[in-house]
């Protein structure tokens, strides 16, 4: 009787232990999940990316593609980074993570900012300015001006103001944002291409460069106009660049009429140019409008 009804249980007991839940590779997914899904049930991680199969397919990712957002980089490394392997652009910077890797800029900081050309010192910035509370970009110093009996009035920029995040353009076409810079000492040199002193200026930062090369800096030029007082192109910024040997260095303009007249308003207290300033490391100004400026600029670097 005890042999009868082992018999009869038997074929219950071994439903519990059938093929459908076999996981040959122990990667989380049974072997006819596999054969559905088409990775390799001998496989513990069918597309090579370091994730296992189960694991991918659970979350939402293909485990037969090593690159689900196609950004150029392996889903099992975006994740050690904390990078979103559903999302190419992490930061939400324009530049896909896979570019912002081969670049040597941080795909989880929208600051660190990718530049295909010109090879610039890139920052390593740890704190994004719009997370310090209470703290808001842009100038705040009243500038008044007394000329032939007439006062004017703007608004420049003063020491400790943050630096708004502007987007400019440089000698090579590329978007420019200012926070980009963020984690470098920046000598700012805002002038124009027709200027004597600026032309003079610009001859200099070549070798101010090279001097404090072991430093995390960067002179930055922001040409206005061009030899005949209009407002510069990107083949203004060329011939700046070329002229005076500035690779290595962003070389700027504003993208448009209003950016036009807000950089020199912004930047400059007398109403001359060169207007030379020093921005912190953390993007707060820490001197506007000296001509000397770039012989003060050792004081910052330290």
């Amino acid at each position: 009787m005890h042999r009868t009804l082992l018999l009869a249980l038997l074929p219950l007991a071994l439903m519990g232990c059938t093929d459908a839940d076999v996981d040959t590779d122990g990667d989380g997914l049974t072997d006819d999940e596999e054969a559905a899904l088409g990775t390799d049930p001998e496989n513990v991680d069918s597309d090579g990316d370091g994730m296992k199969d189960g694991w991918e397919n659970s979350i939402g990712l293909d485990p037969n593609d090593s690159d689900s957002d196609d950004d150029g980089v392996d889903d099992g490394t975006e994740t050690r980074e904390g990078t979103d392997p559903l999302n190419p652009d992490t930061d939400g910077d324009g530049h896909d993570d896979g570019e912002e890797s081969d670049l040597g800029s941080d795909p989880m900081n929208a600051m660190s900012y990718g530049f295909p050309e010109g090879d610039y010192n890139i920052g390593d910035c740890q704190l994004f300015p719009e997370d310090v509370e209470g703290l808001e970009a842009g100038p705040t110093y009243e500038n008044t001006m007394t000329y032939q009996g007439q006062t004017y009035e703007w608004i420049t920029y003063d020491e400790g103001d943050l630096v708004a995040n502007d987007v400019l353009i440089d000698s090579f076409g590329q978007d420019f944002p200012m926070w980009s810079m963020c984690g470098n000492v920046v000598l700012l040199a805002v002038g124009a291409e027709w200027c004597p002193p600026c032309q003079d200026k610009a001859e200099e930062l070549p070798a101010l460069l090279e001097e404090y090369s072991d430093y995390d800096w960067t002179p930055i030029e922001l040409v206005q106009e061009d030899y005949y007082g209009d407002q510069a192109t990107v083949e203004t910024l060329e011939r700046w660049r070329d002229d005076y040997d500035l690779d290595g260095m962003p070389v700027i303009a504003p993208v448009d009429y209003d950016q036009y007249i807000d950089m020199y308003t912004f930047w400059d207290r007398d109403w001359g140019i060169p207007s030379l300033s020093i921005i912190g490391a953390d993007l707060r100004v820490v001197e506007v409008d000296y001509y000397y400026a770039d012989r003060d600029i050792a004081n910052y670097l330290e």
